[in-house]
């Protein structure tokens, strides 16, 4: 049986599907169904996605073809990037110079590239956060299969 992200996954774009083939011949091992980086924000992200039914994602997917950046977070139907932004108040990597000008690099690729990214910083970890994230993709979704 299909599923429906496999359903909406023929949508993607070739990019897509090549550089992340492992992911759409379900040869990935780490779905969100398990926490997958060792990361309290993360465990948190996690457990809360669980909670509000939102749909499968796939962690450290590659989106560039020259560089090797990943997303934290990937629903590829959709090109919905979910980046965890931790460190906010204890100049953590995204905070401090190099990081977040690096961060931008990554992000303004992704958007180029069609992708929208979505940024959670230290205390987004919410239902209304999160919730706001798995709307857009269920809205995402049914504006593809339209």
């Amino acid at each position: 049986m299909v599923t429906d992200w496999q359903h909406l996954l023929k949508h993607a774009s070739p990019d897509v599907r090549e550089l992340n083939a492992d992911v759409i011949d379900g040869k990935r091992t780490k779905p969100v169904q398990a926490v997958t980086v060792d990361s309290p924000m993360a465990v948190q992200f996690e457990d809360l996605w669980r909670h509000l039914h939102g749909p499968r994602l796939d962690t450290e997917v590659r989106f560039h073809t020259q560089r090797k950046w990943r997303a934290d977070y990937c629903h590829l139907a959709t090109r919905t990037i979910i980046e965890l932004e931790g460190g906010a108040y204890s100049k953590g990597r995204h905070t401090r110079g190099k990081g977040f000008v690096a961060d931008c690099e990554k992000y303004n690729a992704a958007a180029s590239l069609g992708y929208t990214v979505f940024r959670l910083a230290t205390g987004m970890v919410t239902p209304k956060h999160v919730g706001q994230i798995i709307e857009y993709i269920r809205q995402a979704e049914k504006e593809q299969v339209k």
